[in-house]
């Protein structure tokens, strides 16, 4: 669909840019991220709706559509391995291809793990985030206690 409505074909964006299968998921993610928030992935400009980005990307040509730069933060956001769509079938279409062997797998494995990190990190402040926010519930949700006078000494 992307190839014929847009020429915007992916695996030949993959192959021109020499993306190893992570760089791959990320970028796919990104785009569907982007498409889903309406906003154009290549210059981030926003739309009213899909359609209206449709007929952008289609005025703007593949061209338009590009990779991201080696040092576009797109790359190091751990946010890009959660797939936007479940059993997304785009992302189960690729392999680590043999004609992709010479990437560097060592840069991959340490990008996947400090992609690892940042998720965990995330999810213990919104964990932590969460539990503040149970606690504050709790104690404003809790009738006071009545004030107990001290007992005098009579």
């Amino acid at each position: 669909y992307m190839k014929t409505e847009f020429n915007f074909d992916i695996h030949q964006l993959r192959a021109d840019a020499k993306l190893d299968f992570y760089k791959t998921v990320s970028l796919i993610n990104y785009i569907r991220k982007c498409s889903k928030e309406l906003t154009c992935f290549a210059c981030q400009a926003t739309f009213a709706d899909l359609e209206a980005l449709a007929a952008h990307a289609k005025q703007s040509g593949a061209a338009h559509l590009a990779v991201p730069a080696e040092d576009s933060p797109i790359w190091k956001d751990a946010g890009n391995f959660v797939p936007v769509i479940d059993s997304d079938p785009l992302l189960m279409d690729f392999e680590d291809d043999a004609e992709f062997a010479d990437v560097d797998e060592e840069k991959s494995r340490k990008m996947l793990e400090e992609s690892k990190k940042i998720l965990r990190k995330k999810f213990d402040q919104v964990s932590l985030d969460s539990s503040k926010q149970d606690t504050n519930s709790a104690a404003s949700t809790e009738p006071a206690s009545p004030a107990v006078a001290p007992a005098s000494a009579a």
